[in-house]
């Protein structure tokens, strides 16, 4: 073979140098498809990490809930009661990773509003946090906001254990 009209062979088929170029675009653009494909994956898996997350931590502010003591004439007792029920949610969710506001912790019935639950009845926490996820800041998006909740009775004071 000569020159310019050098040939290679590859694999039983023949290309010439100009085709070579085609191939090198060609795994570029698909390249950038398998990144972009990759991060999601990545992405949607930090934002399943974060939901468990958020999903212990309510579950820890309704099992705090649900063992705490509650005077229902001491409005500072029942003040401690949701600061301490805020307290164990953003405890449990910052121990893994998950910056969590006390303002985005809910508490149904809310002891200082509401007064105290009565044993027996149920309580609620509900935990939300705002995920920016990779591709946020590139589409101008907010992200996605988690939620969840958990629910457990009131005993009304601690059970030991």
């Amino acid at each position: 073979m000569q020159g310019r009209q050098k040939r290679c062979i590859r694999w039983g088929m023949q290309r010439t140098r100009a085709e070579g170029g085609q191939a090198v675009l060609e795994t570029a653009l698909i390249t950038v498809v398998m990144l972009l494909l990759f991060a999601g994956a990545v992405d949607v898996g930090r934002m399943f990490y974060h939901y468990i997350n958020v999903t212990n931590a309510a579950r820890e502010g309704a099992r705090t809930a649900s063992r705490l003591p509650c005077d229902p004439a001491l409005m500072a007792s029942r003040t401690a009661i949701r600061n301490a029920i805020v307290a164990a949610a953003v405890a449990e969710a910052g121990a893994t990773g998950t910056p969590l506001l006390a303002a985005n912790v809910t508490i149904t019935p809310d002891p200082v509003a509401t007064g105290c639950a009565a044993a027996g009845t149920p309580i609620q926490v509900t935990v939300a946090y705002d995920y920016a996820n990779i591709f946020s800041n590139l589409l101008g998006s907010a992200g996605v906001r988690l939620t969840n909740q958990a629910t457990m009775v009131a005993f009304g004071a601690d059970m030991g254990g």
